[in-house]
């Protein structure tokens, strides 16, 4: 099973999601962030997310893999810097062990998990996830 058609499998929880959270966001007024298990994220920053992870199958569907250059070009270079993102943000979280009010940081690093998103990449100690 490809990782696109395991995906669309997804898009029924992935949609729901999505309206709970952009009525969160309106309910609480244009522009402003809904604060969702203890982290900010606006509408926008919700559905950008879900937008780029959707990318990042496409991706590995065409290279058989998630390792998307941050240095990339052309089609996948915004897909690029967001993986780049993922990482900091990874490490991050690893590094304050805060996992209380995180569980939605927590979920999409599951996600990601689950379609062979590798954190850690290059040389050195813990290259594997």
């Amino acid at each position: 099973m490809s990782v696109l058609s395991w995906y669309v499998g997804e898009v029924f929880v992935v949609a729901l999601l999505l309206t709970l959270c952009i009525c969160m966001c309106r309910c609480l007024g244009k522009g402003n962030a809904a604060k969702v298990n203890g982290n900010h994220f606006s509408q926008q920053q919700v559905e950008t997310w879900e937008m780029q992870f959707m990318n990042l199958c496409k991706y590995k569907d065409e290279s058989g893999n998630c390792d998307v250059p941050s240095t990339e070009t052309g089609k996948w270079k915004s897909l690029g810097e967001w993986v780049k993102r993922q990482r900091k943000v990874y490490r991050k979280f690893h590094s304050t062990r805060k996992v209380q009010g995180n569980q939605d940081l927590i979920e999409r690093f599951d996600r990601l998990n689950r379609i062979g998103f590798k954190f850690r990449i290059g040389s050195g100690k813990g290259k594997s996830n």
